[in-house]
This record gives C-alpha cells, sequence and structure tokens, in this order.
C-alpha cells in the first residue's frame, strides 16, 4: 500500500516495445520464455500454449510467433 492508505494492483509487465516475449532464450541451452503479456495474458494463454508446445516437440517456433522471439531484445 502507498502513503495514502491506496492499493494498487497490476497486470504482469510489459517489454517497452509492449510486445510479449515468446520462444527460447539466446545463450541459455533449453531455454524457452512466454512473458510480457501486460493484461492480454489470459486472452493468448491458448494461443501461446501451443506455441511453446509446438516449439518443444518441433523445435520450431510457429511463424506467427516469430516477430515475438526474445532475440529482439
Amino acid at each position: 500500500s502507498s502513503a495514502t492508505g491506496e492499493i494498487w494492483t497490476g497486470a504482469s509487465a510489459q517489454p517497452a516495445d509492449g510486445l510479449p516475449i515468446v520462444g527460447r532464450v539466446p545463450g541459455v541451452e533449453g531455454g524457452v520464455v512466454a512473458t510480457g503479456y501486460g493484461r492480454h495474458g489470459v486472452l493468448l494463454g491458448a494461443l501461446t500454449g501451443k506455441g511453446i508446445a509446438d516449439l518443444l516437440v518441433e523445435g520450431r517456433l510457429a511463424e506467427e510467433l516469430e516477430p515475438f522471439s526474445p532475440e529482439r531484445i
């Protein structure tokens, strides 16, 4: 709580560009991330889950998720 007695809650953090981060973590063997959705995480969870499952099983990120690669950060 703040000094005024107010309580604040917020959505999960987002990167500066406002886009989520989804994919393999560069330089981390076996590292995979799906984060930074802000308030839209609950809406995109199913798509992200499928995308990460495909990445782990097939070894590649779905084309529609490529713009969200951690390599852009």
